[in-house]
């Protein structure tokens, strides 16, 4: 099988690459061609099913070794195979009680184990490109979940299902990682502070004080505790062109131009720029990684919206980088050449939403 299987593989990537292909062609060209090639009869229509009926929707293909679909395969035309999708078979698959499912483009191949914890892309168990990957590993994990003779004699879910179980329970434990951390840090074990305190006197020459070294710590853990919230809490942002709304309607407005973190005393400015340079000042100090993350956080355009020198936040542009770069600490620079009314908002939105905090709730701005 994996000589028949690694040339439909080759013919299908130049088939993927060489033109623009429908739905319909991906689904009666590649994906047929390959279930054919691991052991699928693609013309008995009681082995694979098109169009499986499920309630008053269809499934692309149910594959049926038994009485009872194995596997459902949706397609979808290239690049298309998006989250919708997932939601789509997933919907199906419950339905029927199908234990494996597969999303294609033809090109991409997402597996999922419908009877797994969490949502759609928790669930997913592996996902393959087959024009990317080695052909050698294609062939490994398409006859691993999909072979027919794996899947009749069960050999392919119960690998699938070990392999999940595998994958979830490291997930698992790299979650509680940074908990504990945290737990170690907010209450500094007595051999953490010991250990950073002499390695600080080797360095520097000099012991640090205990205190200032626990703290240190503490800030730390404040930090992992904003980035625990990204990824647990998931806040809901107000959507990023309507920050200047937020900022505008604000009951602080009529305070002035300025800010407001976290029910503080607000802090007035002379203007928008001063605004947006004090927020960012104050987000580097509390979340020591908080530049890093604001860097990638750019959403569109050739300019950086914060870098370490002053060529790479203005290339090419001598002027700007001497009169509009501005040191927000940390060796990091912002730029600040941009619209108090258009830009501003948007950008501590973001900012915002780097570490945990809602723009209009948690943090209050005026920049006008």
């Amino acid at each position: 099988m994996t000589a028949l299987l690694e040339g439909t593989l080759i013919k299908a990537r130049e088939k993927l690459l060489s033109s623009s292909l429908s739905e319909a062609q991906v689904s009666q060209g590649p994906v047929k061609s390959i279930l054919q090639a691991l052991g699928w009869d693609t013309f008995d229509i009681d082995c694979v099913i098109p169009e499986y009926s499920v309630g008053t929707r269809r499934v692309d293909y149910a594959l049926r070794t038994a009485s009872t679909p194995d596997v459902f395969l949706e397609v979808k035309a290239p690049g298309k195979a998006d989250a919708d999708a997932d939601k789509q078979l997933f919907e199906y698959a419950f339905i029927e009680g199908v234990p494996f499912a597969v999303l294609t483009d033809g090109r991409i191949w997402h597996f999922y184990l419908p009877s797994g914890q969490g949502d759609y892309q928790d669930r997913r168990l592996f996902r393959l490109d087959i024009v990317e990957r080695d052909l050698f590993d294609c062939c490994d994990r398409l006859t691993r979940y999909l072979a027919f003779d794996r899947v009749k004699k069960g050999i392919a879910h119960a690998d699938a299902t070990k392999e999940y179980a595998e994958i979830f329970q490291s997930k698992k434990i790299k979650q509680l990682i940074p908990k504990v951390w945290k737990n170690l840090l907010t209450e500094p074990d007595e051999l953490i502070c010991d250990a950073l305190i002499e390695a600080v006197e080797a360095e520097g020459g000099n012991r640090p004080a205990r205190a200032d070294v626990a703290e240190y710590l503490k800030a730390q853990a404040d930090s992992i505790v904003s980035a625990l919230q990204i990824k647990t809490a998931k806040p809901q942002a107000a959507p990023l062109d309507s920050a200047s709304k937020v900022s505008i309607t604000s009951p602080y407005g009529p305070k002035g131009i300025g800010y407001q973190f976290q029910g503080n005393v607000w802090q007035s400015f002379k203007n928008g720029k001063q605004v947006y340079l004090a927020i960012l000042v104050e987000l580097s100090k509390r979340y020591p990684d908080f530049p890093q993350r604001y860097k990638k956080a750019k959403t569109k355009g050739k300019r950086e919206w914060v870098a370490q020198t002053r060529e790479e936040l203005f290339p090419g542009k001598p002027d700007l980088q001497q009169t509009e770069a501005t040191d927000i600490g940390g060796g990091w620079l912002a730029g600040t050449n941009i619209s108090a009314q258009a830009d501003m908002p948007k950008r501590i939105q973001a900012a915002c939403a780097c570490v945990g905090l809602v723009f209009g709730r948690d943090l209050v701005a005026a920049f006008l």
